[in-house]
């Protein structure tokens, strides 16, 4: 599956299957699924496995997918659960509410709050604009429409790869990787550091860009916010320093649209390889949010502030407000599902300094502790 065919592990996985494997098996058809698009399936899968209640991959998933479609109430439940037996160390640990399926779990809870608050009315740009549980219901609608065939078949999106390395010098181990990427014949490539990348933000876009770079909490939140602005004024493919490319660039880069990203398996937009022509008023948004953001030194986590929660937000707010079939090319957004990157690159490979504390994850960052919002009673529809 990691290699970017869910179906093959769908058609291995009907094999007999000993019972010890059960647990296991359920989880990889769960993701398998999830992976198609296909959530009330993965759903069916857990629903109907007693994995979930022995083992912590399962659960977690579960729960993700509860969240994932709005079931407040039973996603509590499952919480609850977890926590009174003791069945996860991370949902019964008093910092759950700031992990990432916290965070998730709190977005759902104020996102039902403030939909019931609000006045009659199509809302659904606001909402997707400043919730990530709105904002990945509109990718997965966008995702379930077929692609606009492309006006002509010139490629839009510059050949052009951009990476980002807080140290002028990277190790060995991700200079390796990265040459991937910058030794394809054909292409301008350049790689970034946090003096470089400062300089480019000051140039560019002038001083409070530069002091929102300047105000990140962590690594990665430097390296999001810069990969948008880079993207917004250049144009080109940006990926992350772990993920290796060892298929073809041009695979990355189809004639259909002039922003390509790529859904992860609940719903949101990943931010690890991102490709855009330069202006696309997706990517100008999404730079523009991560700004604001940043100045404003929000509390929110990295994942949702700078990182594939944001940009989901930002893309998902643009597709609301551009409905119009009659698009031109360039301003359309294609998002395909992460299998389809894994047929091109590896991505998130295990290095050696993220067992670190240089690691960005090994960084602690604010949140806040939303515990209440979600483990009190709740209104919100369980179904």
């Amino acid at each position: 599956m990691d290699a970017g065919y869910p179906e093959t592990a769908l058609e291995t996985l009907d094999a007999p299957i000993p019972a010890t494997k059960r647990i296991p098996c359920a989880r990889i058809r769960a993701h398998s699924l999830l992976e198609m698009g296909q959530v009330d399936a993965a759903k069916a899968v857990l629903d109907k496995s007693s994995a979930r209640s022995v083992a912590s991959g399962v659960l977690d998933m579960h729960l993700r997918i509860l969240i994932m479609l709005g079931f407040e109430d039973k996603a509590t439940e499952l919480i609850k659960e977890a926590q009174r037996r003791g069945m996860n160390n991370r949902i019964a640990s008093g910092h759950f509410s700031i992990s990432l399926i916290g965070n998730l779990m709190n977005d759902l809870a104020l996102f039902h709050r403030e939909q019931t608050t609000l006045p009659h009315g199509d809302h659904e740009g606001y909402l997707a604009a400043h919730y990530v549980h709105a904002a990945s219901a509109v990718v997965r609608r966008h995702c379930e429409q077929p692609v606009a065939p492309a006006q002509d078949t010139q490629q839009l999106i510059p050949r052009r790869v951009v990476q980002y390395w807080n140290d002028p010098k990277p190790p060995q181990s991700v200079t390796d990787i990265m040459h991937s990427w910058s030794s394809l014949p054909g292409i301008e490539y350049q790689r970034f550091n946090t003096q470089s990348a400062r300089s480019f933000l000051r140039r560019t876009f002038g001083a409070d860009y530069e002091r929102a770079f300047k105000r990140a909490n962590n690594i990665a939140e430097g390296a999001d916010f810069f990969r948008l602005c880079y993207l917004r004024h250049y144009g080109g493919v940006y990926a992350d320093a772990d993920d290796r490319l060892y298929g073809q660039l041009d695979a990355l880069l189809p004639a259909e649209a002039g922003m390509i990203c790529f859904r992860e398996p609940f719903g949101t937009i990943a931010n690890n390889v991102i490709a855009a022509v330069p202006e696309h008023p997706a990517i100008v948004l999404a730079s523009e949010m991560a700004a604001e953001a940043l100045l404003s030194r929000d509390n929110d986590n990295t994942w949702g502030k700078t990182g594939p929660g944001l940009l989901t937000r930002a893309v998902a707010s643009y597709l609301v407000r551009t409905t119009d079939t009659s698009l031109p090319t360039i301003q359309r957004v294609a998002i395909y599902p992460n299998y389809m990157l894994y047929r091109q690159v590896q991505v998130h490979i295990q290095l050696p300094h993220k067992k670190t504390k240089r690691h960005w994850n090994a960084t602690t960052t604010t949140g806040v502790d939303m515990a209440p919002f979600f483990t009190a009673s709740s209104s919100a529809p369980s179904e």
